[in-house]
C-alpha cells in the first residue's frame, strides 16, 4: 500500500513540475512579447506550448496572433498549427481554412495536406451522417402522422420501430465519433 501511494505521489510531483516547467516557459514569452509585440516567433512558441498541454482553446489564440507574421515560413507553421488547434476542438470548417491557408504558403509541405484532405473527408462524413439523419427523421415524421389514425395497437409497434430507429441513429454518431477520434489520432503533430 505504501509503495502505491510513492508511485502515486511521484507521478503528481512530476506532472506538477511539467506543468510549472510550462507556466515558466509562458511567462517568459510573455515578457518577451510584453517588450515587442512584433515578434510572433514567441507567440508561436506560446501556442505549441498550450498545444502540448491540450489547451487548445489556448494554443489557437497564440497560433492567430502569429499568422500575422510577415515571415512566410512563420506564417506558414502558424496557419498550420492554427488548423491542428482547431482540429482538436472540432472546429472541422475553421481547421480546414487554416490548412488551406497553410498549404497556399508553403505548398511543399506534405503533412499539410493530409491534414487537410483528412479534415475535408471528416466534414463530408458529418454533413452525409447528418443528411441521413435528417432524411430519417422526415421519414419518422410521416410514419408518425401516419400512425395518428391507425389504431393504438399500430401506434404502440410504431413507438418500438422509432425507438429502434432512434438507437441506429444514436450507433451511427458514436461511430463517427469513434471514426472522428481514430483520426485525430492519425493528424500530423504540430510544426
Amino acid at each position: 500500500m505504501k509503495i502505491k501511494f510513492l508511485f502515486f505521489t511521484n507521478i503528481f510531483l512530476i506532472a506538477q513540475v511539467i506543468q510549472d516547467d510550462s507556466q515558466i516557459k509562458i511567462d517568459k514569452y510573455l515578457k518577451i512579447l510584453s517588450e515587442n509585440k512584433n515578434l510572433h516567433e514567441a507567440n508561436l512558441s506560446i501556442g505549441n506550448i498550450y498545444y502540448n498541454s491540450e489547451q487548445y482553446g489556448n494554443a489557437e489564440l497564440y497560433y492567430k496572433r502569429s499568422t500575422e507574421s510577415n515571415k512566410s515560413k512563420l506564417k506558414y507553421k502558424s496557419f498550420y498549427n492554427l488548423g491542428n488547434s482547431q482540429f482538436q476542438q472540432k472546429k472541422y470548417e475553421e481547421s480546414l481554412l487554416s490548412f488551406k491557408k497553410s498549404i497556399e504558403l508553403n505548398p511543399d509541405d506534405l503533412d499539410a495536406k493530409y491534414n487537410y484532405e483528412l479534415v475535408k473527408k471528416i466534414i463530408e462524413k458529418n454533413k452525409n451522417n447528418s443528411n441521413q439523419n435528417n432524411n430519417k427523421s422526415d421519414s419518422d415524421n410521416q410514419n408518425s402522422e401516419q400512425d395518428q389514425q391507425s389504431d393504438s395497437d399500430n401506434q404502440n409497434s410504431d413507438q418500438d420501430q422509432q425507438s429502434d430507429s432512434e438507437n441506429q441513429n444514436s450507433e451511427q454518431d458514436q461511430q463517427l465519433d469513434s471514426e472522428n477520434q481514430n483520426q485525430q489520432q492519425i493528424l500530423c503533430h504540430t510544426q
